[in-house]
């Protein structure tokens, strides 16, 4: 019969031709040995075809190799696939199957697998995994299942267990069984993959089609873990696994619901571009290794990352979720990028804690986001960053950073009882907000926050718990908090400007408590130590300002000055108005010059004097005391 001709079959031809229609052109090119300046190569293309680079992906590589005859070394497709495979991990495809044929030209391996005289493989594939000189190369090869649960594959060598390209009808079934050797299974299509408690080396599974689900729950993986491009029509289950080198989903889709609870990932953790076509769940896993990411995923179901632990940074820049997520409670450790993101759905990230940056640059939240108790230990940016609802930081604590408006619209920020630290305040064009009604700021602590960058904003009254949102308005004794723990704030960073303004503002809130109380306390005692406390309260702003205006004293001095005069003069205590006058200043200053002037009741006058130089002295100590406050501050 010769020799197995199936790798110059037009069968095989189709089958890689439809593996690199799936890969990028740049891809091809950068891997080919004889290609030069792949970037040039690929414009010289684009142009033949008359389309822009990046759309030439979607060209049919027939067509692409057409077009390339004068810039390309070769226009043959198998010889393009070649280059591929000669630039990834595993032996060189052979050129020629070394197996004899047993009918159509076809060996046993690659018959298909209905084939009247197709044997059953299963224990040849396992002899030849055995044997010192077998043939262990199953490469494109034909198969109705490779059913062998709690098997260990091993041999005398550690040359991968080669099924690239393969076609398994059925299930590869390893269930609880072990690998010492890489499993290369790139570019093959299987109905489903069962590794659930199998003890794996490297898993080499880039572009693989499975049909149905990949099962890989409590799997233990001590190489890498690569499905790169591959497509998931099923479920994807990897529920207590333990990843010990790096896990690549670069560019995948998956179709069903994909399961990482409590997986632990010890080494490098790569979605990028990966799509996530049902239910996403990484919750309570450890992403301990390198830098984790998440860039341009697609989330078209539910994301759960509640509990989530990441060691090391992690980026979602530029990724989209269709549905809800939920990142409660979610731990990095390091940087956290959710720039460029898109959250179609209620996004929650309650009780979160980024140790390091965390960046929201540009992202857009329809439904807005829930972050009470999220904790930034060092910076966070909300740059123009969009939502449709407020972005809900209350109990928040962040320790610095920058929130910027978007340039079209207004993103509020509810910072109710949150922690604010060296948090500055910006427009679209990084200008300072000429208002603070985007922000909630109610019973927020104020731990470094810079005052002094946002007077334009707080100049109409230094009002900061007013809010452009639809929420309830804060109660009287909130307000009293909220002032006293901005007033504190910014005492501590050494505004005493702002620090003046917001301890009026308490005091005053302190009054209105003292009122509502005389309005509504609950026995007479109450209601009158809340008089006697409002009345005092508001003796000490009309006659003072609370010590930060010296000026009211002054006027105060002048009425009483004026008001002594008027009676001095009923009682005709001068000749004059104007000798009137004069008696009440020298009374008010505590020093007459003469005798009094002869009235008919000398005692009454004179009493009204002492009374006057009491007040007088009163007067003149609440001046020294509010001149010398404001002089400090």
């Amino acid at each position: 019969m010769g020799r197995c001709r199936f790798f110059q079959s037009s069968e095989w031809t189709a089958q890689v031709t439809a593996f690199l229609d799936g890969r990028p052109v740049l891809e091809l090119l950068e891997r080919h040995p004889a290609v030069d300046n792949p970037s040039d190569r690929r414009q010289s293309l684009a142009t033949e075809l008359d389309v822009s680079p990046p759309d030439i992906d979607t060209v049919d590589i027939e067509r692409v190799l057409t077009a390339g005859t004068d810039v390309l070394p070769t226009t043959d497709v198998v010889a393009w696939w070649r280059a591929w495979m000669a630039a990834a991990p595993g032996p060189d495809p052979p050129e020629r199957c070394p197996r004899s044929a047993v009918a159509d030209e076809r060996c046993a391996v690659h018959l298909p697998h209905d084939h009247d005289a197709k044997p059953a493989l299963t224990d040849r594939f396992l002899a030849d995994l055995s044997s010192d000189d077998g043939p262990r190369s199953y490469l494109g090869a034909r198969l109705d299942a490779l059913d062998i649960p709690y098997t260990r594959l091993e041999g005398p060598d550690t040359r991968p267990v080669d099924l690239r390209h393969a076609v398994v009808d059925g299930p590869v079934d390893l269930t609880q069984g072990a690998t010492s050797r890489p499993l290369q299974l790139t570019g093959a299509r299987v109905a489903a993959l069962r590794l659930r408690g199998t003890d794996l080396q490297r898993v080499d599974a880039r572009s693989l089609a499975v049909s149905g689900a990949v099962v890989l729950d409590d799997a233990t993986a001590t190489g890498r873990l690569s499905f790169d491009g591959a497509r998931i029509e099923g479920r994807l289950s990897a529920t207590d696994a333990t990843f010990h080198d790096d896990v690549l989903f670069e560019g995948a889709r998956i179709e069903g619901e994909a399961t990482f609870w409590k997986a632990a990932f010890h080494d490098r953790c790569r979605f990028t571009d990966c799509e996530f076509a049902g239910d996403a769940t990484f919750k309570r896993a450890t992403l301990g290794g390198r830098k984790t990411d998440f860039r341009g995923a697609t989330f078209g179901g539910a994301a759960d990352f509640l509990q989530t632990v990441v060691v090391d940074d992690i980026t979602f820049r530029g990724a989209t979720f269709r549905d809800t997520a939920d990142m409660s409670e979610f731990e990095v450790g390091g940087r956290c990028d959710f720039s460029r993101g898109e959250w179609a759905g209620r996004a929650a990230m309650i009780e979160a804690t980024f140790g390091e940056k965390v960046l929201f640059t540009d992202a857009t939240f329809d439904e807005g986001l829930r972050a009470p108790e999220l904790v930034a230990s060092d910076r966070a940016r909300f740059g123009a960053t969009e939502s449709d609802g407020p972005v809900d930081l209350s109990d928040a604590v962040i320790e610095g950073g920058r929130i910027r408006q978007p340039a079209t619209g207004t993103t509020l920020y509810d910072l109710t009882g949150a922690t604010v630290g060296a948090v500055t305040l910006r427009q679209h064009d990084l200008e300072p907000v000429t208002s603070l009604d985007a922000y909630r700021f109610v019973n927020t602590t104020f731990d470094g926050f810079d005052f002094g960058r946002h007077t334009e904003a707080l100049a109409g009254g230094w009002d900061i718990h007013s809010f452009a949102g639809a929420v309830e308005r804060p109660g009287v004794n909130d307000l009293v908090d909220t002032y006293l723990k901005a007033k504190n704030g910014a005492e501590a960073v050494g505004d005493s400007t702002a620090g003046a303004e917001f301890f009026l503002r308490e005091m005053r809130n302190r009054r209105r408590s003292a009122w509502r109380t005389v309005r509504d306390g609950e026995d007479a005692a109450t209601r009158l130590r809340a008089l006697g406390s409002g009345l005092s309260n508001l003796a000490l702003d009309l006659t003072v300002g609370y010590g930060e205006r010296p000026q009211r004293t002054v006027g105060l001095s002048v009425a009483v000055v004026v008001l002594y005069a008027g009676v001095f003069a009923l009682f005709r205590a001068a000749e004059t108005l104007t000798g009137d006058l004069l008696l009440s200043f020298q009374s008010f200053v505590a020093f007459v010059v003469g005798e009094l002037p002869k009235t008919p009741t000398p005692v009454e006058v004179r009493a009204l004097a002492a009374s006057e130089a009491f007040l007088g002295a009163f007067c003149i100590a609440l001046f020294v005391f509010a001149l010398t406050r404001s002089v400090h501050r």
